[in-house]
């Protein structure tokens, strides 16, 4: 708590140097003789922070503001901490500030902040959670703004997308109202077919490069071919020489060789499927379009504090 006032107060100063306190300050009423000392709106000058970019002191603001407020308002409040947490990068802390709001006995705050536990998790990459979480604000659909439901919706495709089950995902689209039929031709799968890992080594097996050709790496194929082909004839050529022990080392060196081929022939073909996969999953993310952010949430829910 020590260290967040200090960075709280080193900030103040900092404002003050460059006077963007004065201007925030500035639009702030000011309490007169016999006037009360709080202000009518709490929120504001937390608000003027956030707008201009202080997050961290923002989130120190509403903190303040929450040890003064009950209700819907300290609700409203704790969603807004969440985003200062979120922007400034504390993600774990926006999450559990959420999880308390969770609790709220009003249904759209309450909504508001599953949706945007699922908004944080998606950022993350973290399509499980937030998929989790975007099914359980559609469970209450009929206090979901219609933007915000349908960019859930197709929170909870994208996980099945992720998982390679892109008819799931139509039918989750189809179900949740959103218009699959556009999103069919761009939701195909890759033209391109896996590779077979063992038909790779097998090739190679039986010829040294041949399945790295088959995996498209074709000067890796000829390399394998060209050094397995100089050590084979070394070995041979030293035992003809009556030199056994070079013979003997260099024999093993190419069966090294020889093995250490098989194998990379194996890894090359799961990393193209990988790389693959990986091209075709972003197609079809972006395909989706899902708009799950600050903006369509505060713009779905008006927040207001």
């Amino acid at each position: 708590m020590i260290r967040l006032m200090r960075t709280y107060i080193g900030g103040i100063l900092l404002l003050l140097a460059f006077g963007t306190v004065p201007t925030i300050a500035s639009s702030l009423p000011v309490s007169g003789p016999g006037e009360s000392s709080v202000h009518a709106d709490k929120g504001k000058f937390a608000r003027d922070l956030y707008s201009s970019g202080y997050y961290s002191l923002a989130a120190l603001e509403w903190a303040r503001v929450l040890s003064s407020t009950e209700g819907n308002e300290a609700d409203v409040a704790q969603l807004e901490l969440a985003y200062s947490l979120w922007h400034i990068g504390d993600t774990r802390a926006a999450q559990k500030v959420l999880d308390d709001i969770v609790a709220a006995t009003n249904r759209v705050i309450r909504l508001h902040a599953i949706s945007l536990r699922s908004a944080i998790a998606l950022a993350n990459g973290d399509f499980e959670h937030a998929a989790d979480y975007a099914t359980n604000a559609l469970q209450r659909a009929e206090d979901l703004p219609s933007g915000v439901a349908t960019s859930l919706v197709k929170c909870v495709a994208a996980r099945s997308l992720v998982r390679g089950d892109v008819s799931a995902a139509l039918a989750i689209l189809r179900d949740g109202g959103a218009r699959s039929e556009e999103l069919q031709e761009s939701l195909r799968p890759s033209v391109e077919p896996d590779k077979v890992p063992w038909v790779a080594g097998t090739m190679s097996a039986v010829v040294p490069g041949l399945g790295q050709v088959y995996c498209g790496r074709w000067v890796d194929g000829a390399v394998a071919l060209t050094v397995d082909g100089l050590l084979v004839g070394a070995t041979i050529e030293c035992y003809h020489k009556k030199m056994p022990v070079l013979g003997t080392a260099l024999g093993v060196f190419g069966l090294g060789w020889y093995l250490g081929n098989i194998y990379n022939a194996v890894n090359e073909v799961h990393k193209g499927n990988d790389e693959r996969r990986v091209r075709t999953v972003t197609r079809w993310l972006r395909s989706l379009d899902i708009r799950l952010d600050e903006d369509s949430l505060r713009a779905g829910f008006r927040l207001r504090f």
